[in-house]
């Protein structure tokens, strides 16, 4: 049976491979007031020190100066993959954690559970299948989208939606967002039926950076496909412009030649 023992804070050490990373010193702050009065929460911890659940408590405490913590210690027979099991679901019991401290807390369930399921994993976390899958989305997108996404620029509903456009569209939905598209403005840009007959002969783009962007279409005119398509091709070309050390105003002149050779 697992026991209960009071340990010097030194004793436990965090273990790497926990989801969350971030721990506001704030919030740090006010925990460690309350557990200079009482620890209502024991820790739990191996025999080792190294914690399976509690590292917010425990850096709370450290913060504040307290010198010893109540901790369960699991039983030596604890296999560790029933160690990581206990870790990884009890962190994404948390209401705190970001949306992509949960992603990446399901993402080490499943590399836990080769082959394993989206509905197994709901049913192991006692969270709906459809839910999961929406989180786990994110797989689903490029690169750039899962980076903004790690850093703080972009929510679930956001990601949800590129998510469901293909590749060669997801660059163009994720500049919507970073220049100020809503979740619901990026869901109506997801739900435009490809290939939409509406055409316009001019794109005007007010962006709330003061910026004006102007697209204008030969023949027909632009359906909202060919304004992200357009969009797509033109950031990879300002992209390796940069990258070559040019200037907006070179790379102007460049982008008039490449249309001249067609």
């Amino acid at each position: 049976m697992p026991t209960v023992l009071t340990s010097p804070i030194e004793f436990y050490h965090p273990d790497p491979r926990q989801p969350r990373k971030d721990f506001p010193e704030e919030e740090l702050r006010l925990l460690g007031e309350s557990l200079k009065k009482r620890q209502l929460v024991p820790l739990i911890a191996r025999k080792c020190g190294m914690l399976v659940d509690g590292e917010r408590r425990w850096r709370a405490a450290k913060l504040a100066g307290v010198k010893r913590l109540d901790a369960i210690l699991l039983d030596d027979n604890a296999s560790e993959s029933d160690v990581r099991e206990m870790q990884i679901i009890t962190a994404l019991h948390r209401a705190d954690l970001t949306s992509y401290e949960v992603y990446c807390g399901f993402q080490e369930w499943l590399k836990a559970h080769p082959g394993a399921t989206a509905k197994e994993l709901a049913t192991a976390l006692d969270r709906s299948e459809a839910s999961v899958s929406r989180t786990l989305s994110l797989s689903k997108c490029i690169c750039c989208v899962q980076q903004a996404a790690a850093q703080g620029k972009l929510g679930l509903k956001d990601w949800y939606a590129i998510s469901q456009v293909p590749p060669e569209q997801q660059e163009a939905m994720l500049l919507a967002k970073l220049n100020g598209a809503s979740a619901e403005q990026l869901e109506r840009m997801r739900r435009k039926p490809s290939g939409s007959t509406v055409r316009t002969s001019r794109v005007k783009c007010l962006m709330p950076s003061g910026v004006v962007v102007t697209l204008v279409g030969d023949g027909d005119g632009l359906t909202l496909d060919d304004v992200i398509q357009t969009l797509t091709d033109l950031l990879k070309e300002a992209k390796k412009a940069n990258d070559q050390g040019l200037d907006s105003k070179t790379f102007t002149a460049v982008m008039k030649d490449k249309a001249k050779a067609g």
